[in-house]
């Protein structure tokens, strides 16, 4: 997800860990009260043993399966949902966008 989207997550009082490889980026997520990590792998590391994760990216179906794949070899029972949205930057800030 994008920094709109979970800037907007945080203000409706959710819990969110992110990464981003622009430092800028993870800067003003924690300014905005998220918790980030230097890595992908380490934010992973603090979901529990059933969560679901929501890929909202634009991606082949190929590479979807190929996650979910992944995710189920790591051994903690962890589900995928993949759910592409449309709406722009504006929109994921407030909350609105299509899934």
């Amino acid at each position: 997800m994008g920094f709109g989207m979970a800037t907007h997550l945080l203000s409706s009082k959710f819990s969110v860990n992110g990464f981003d490889v622009y430092k800028p980026t993870l800067t003003r997520f924690a300014n905005a009260g998220g918790s980030i990590g230097n890595s992908p792998a380490e934010v992973s590391k603090v979901l529990s043993p059933g969560a679901t994760i929501i890929l909202s990216s634009t991606v082949s179906p190929a590479y979807v399966s190929q996650l979910e794949r992944r995710l189920h070899s790591e051994g903690k029972n962890l589900r995928l949902v993949d759910a592409p949205v449309s709406g722009g930057v504006k929109r994921a800030s407030m909350g609105t966008l299509t899934v």
